[in-house]
């Protein structure tokens, strides 16, 4: 899962998903059964947020930073 605002920003969130391993914008999930299902709607939620909300300019590959101004 491609997370355009990049996993730091969801690193707490993360914390509690399950198994997984991350790149820079990606999460990978080997498989759902394992992972909190609520925990990830409220990553794919925040990240949906601070994509709309206009404050996201790049992308997390070229160090997009939604808490920067």
């Amino acid at each position: 899962m491609y997370l355009p605002d990049g996993v730091g920003a969801h690193a707490e969130a993360l914390a509690t998903l399950g198994p997984h391993s991350t790149g820079v914008g990606c999460i990978y999930l080997p498989s759902l059964d394992q992972v909190d299902l609520k925990g990830l709607e409220a990553i794919i939620t925040s990240s949906c947020r601070t994509l709309t909300a206009g404050t996201f300019t790049q992308r997390a590959r070229d160090g997009g930073d939604a808490t920067a101004p």
